[in-house]
């Protein structure tokens, strides 16, 4: 069993080195974790698996925890995505509106099919078909996003990294993932 305390004595100036801001403070972060390992939940010493479970417990306004199980069944997440993560979270500098999502009435019935995401950025329209499976994410919408970042010329792209279906989401530079994958043991699955 992982000796915690050391564990994020250990970890955390790396993060912090790494760009990702910690609003809370140490204590609060051991605490939580040893809970967790009082409970059985980390009861392994693998490092990699405790590193992306160290995130629950952090703070941030740089990065949030993002579980792809948390879609209504109408696809409205997509549109919070944009209007809340991206513009008020992230302030990404880019103008979005006309958002719209669209599940069809069988699709909505069986649970699975498509989601058809629209939107405008800067005035230039998008759209994108997402994967419609109940209440799941589709995270290749992140992937969507940084295509139109990247035909923006904008510099910075949407990061997700951790594991399970919970993943901490960025929005940074290309220069920071190499910063972050110099420090941190983690797997970078989406730029």
């Amino acid at each position: 069993m992982a000796n915690i305390v050391k564990f994020v004595k250990k970890y955390l100036p790396k993060i912090q080195e790494a760009g990702i801001n910690i609003e809370n403070d140490e204590f609060s972060i051991i605490s939580g974790m040893k809970d967790f390992q009082d409970q059985g939940l980390f009861s392994s010493d693998n490092e990699k698996y405790l590193l992306e479970n160290l995130f629950i417990f952090i703070n941030s306004p740089d990065a949030f925890e993002m579980d792809f199980e948390w879609m209504d069944p109408d696809g409205e997440g997509y549109r919070f995505f944009i209007e809340h993560y991206l513009k008020d979270y992230f302030k990404v500098d880019a103008y979005f509106d006309d958002i719209k999502t669209y599940v069809s009435p069988e699709d909505k019935e069986s649970g699975y099919g498509t989601c058809e995401i629209s939107f405008k950025c800067n005035g230039k329209p998008y759209s994108f078909s997402a994967k419609f499976d109940n209440d799941w994410f589709d995270p290749q919408f992140l992937h969507f996003l940084n295509t139109v970042f990247a035909d923006q010329k904008m510099g910075k792209r949407l990061i997700a990294f951790g594991g399970r279906n919970c993943y901490e989401v960025t929005y940074q530079t290309p220069k920071w993932v190499e910063r972050f994958e110099a420090l941190l043991p983690l797997d970078i699955e989406i730029i």
